[in-house]
């Protein structure tokens, strides 16, 4: 049974779309600090205009990456980017109610298009945290999901894509 989530997904334009720019951008400077060689990723989350966050995709604390395990184990193995930015916030003694994350990737150097929306437990996060909104990069713009919203479709994704394996 597939959950249905809120149809309240939206572009952002205008003075937010020009924002978005500016954090993604910032994002992008996170994203490029990571090790991973798979996927680079970097959220930014932001309240009142003022970041208060920001993490990478690696392993926790003082374990290298394994470049050559990357592929297979990365999902469990690192860190993900949503998690240590929501433990910076946290540490510089920020409240997450209501504050909105921007996530980017950077894959083979380049920016990518982050709309894929199967990582449960970084949606759970967001949603846990009390973050109020997600913003992801699509081919279209930038798609802001509210925190229930996004955690419903990032499981339906999953649901869909562990159906579609056989698994």
């Amino acid at each position: 049974m597939l959950l249905h989530a809120m149809e309240s997904m939206r572009f952002l334009d205008g003075a937010e779309a020009v924002e978005a720019e500016r954090f993604t951008a910032e994002a992008v400077t996170v994203a490029r600090r990571s090790p991973c060689e798979k996927s680079k990723r970097g959220v930014i989350i932001v309240s009142d205009s003022e970041v208060i966050g920001r993490g990478y995709n690696k392993p926790p604390a003082d374990v290298p990456c394994v470049e050559e395990f990357c592929g297979l184990i990365c999902r469990k193995y690192c860190v993900h980017a949503e998690t240590n930015a929501v433990m910076d916030a946290l540490r510089g003694g920020h409240e997450l109610k209501g504050s909105r994350g921007y996530h980017i990737k950077v894959k083979g150097g380049a920016v990518r298009d982050s709309d894929d929306l199967s990582c449960v437990p970084c949606a759970a996060l967001v949603l846990e945290s009390g973050m109020g909104e997600f913003v992801l990069k699509h081919p279209r713009g930038f798609a802001v999901y509210g925190a229930r919203e996004f955690y419903e479709l990032s499981l339906d994704a999953f649901i869909r894509q562990k159906s579609s394996n056989g698994k």
